[in-house]
């Protein structure tokens, strides 16, 4: 590792900012130094190093139509590429991995780009941005949290009456 690059060290995490030659100090992002002993440093992550892939999940209706989707992500990937800021972070465009998993109320998709190690949030923010926008001009719906309880079986009202008992016991009672 190099001053400047971000390295997770198993218990801390942090900028590089100072080598020395017993120990390294590291800022993490919140604003603390730390300052450790290169003798307890057992293993590093470096988190800055030439590329990284981001992988998150999107929660869409269940009957929404997966070839639509795919085809979607893929011309938002595009057009991320065209634009000159986001094509200086990434070297793997956009692009739909599939589906992820299927719960009660949603499909969900995977999605992937490859970066440069420096603002990979900053552009999975901005496909969100496009994803989100997109998804609503081509009619693709996101999943709702909305629960549906279906009732049935005997003794039950039927719909009208249900309304109906509903509405007289909403109505204000007179005095006797």
């Amino acid at each position: 590792f190099r001053v400047g690059e971000y390295i997770d060290t198993g218990k801390l995490k942090g900028t590089v900012e100072k080598i020395s030659l017993r120990s390294v100090r590291l800022r993490h992002h919140n604003g603390q130094v730390h300052t450790i002993p290169f003798g307890q440093l057992t293993s590093i992550t470096n988190f800055s190093r030439d590329w990284q892939t981001v992988k998150f999940n999107v929660r869409l209706a269940r009957d929404t139509d997966i070839e639509v989707v795919r085809k979607t992500v893929k011309k938002i990937g595009l057009e991320m590429m065209q634009n000159p800021e986001l094509a200086k972070e990434l070297l793997q465009p956009l692009k739909l991995q599939g589906v992820a998993d299927i719960a009660d109320n949603a499909l969900i998709v995977r999605m992937k780009f490859t970066a440069r190690p420096t603002k990979p949030s900053w552009v999975q923010r901005e496909a969100l941005k496009r994803v989100y926008r997109v998804f609503g001009e081509k009619g693709i719906e996101f999943a709702s949290s909305t629960i549906t309880v279906q009732a049935g079986g005997a003794g039950m009202l039927p719909p009208e009456a249900a309304g109906g008992a509903a509405a007289a016991s909403a109505a204000p009672r007179e005095a006797a």
